[in-house]
């Protein structure tokens, strides 16, 4: 699995926010994952996202 790219954007209300895009080459679909109101994506989301990648 490569590295994960952060990505961030403004909402139309001036909110930052902020993501980790973790490429798995050409293939689709894609999985969009959240880690919820009170996490850090840094803590819940990158095991998750590198067995998905794993598993195609």
């Amino acid at each position: 699995m490569s590295s994960p790219e952060t990505l961030e954007f403004r909402t139309f209300d001036g909110l930052k926010l902020s993501a980790h895009l973790y490429r798995a080459g050409n293939q689709q679909p894609c999985i969009t994952m959240s880690q919820g109101f009170s996490g850090l994506k840094e803590r819940f989301v990158p095991d998750y996202a590198q067995r998905f990648n794993e598993a195609g």
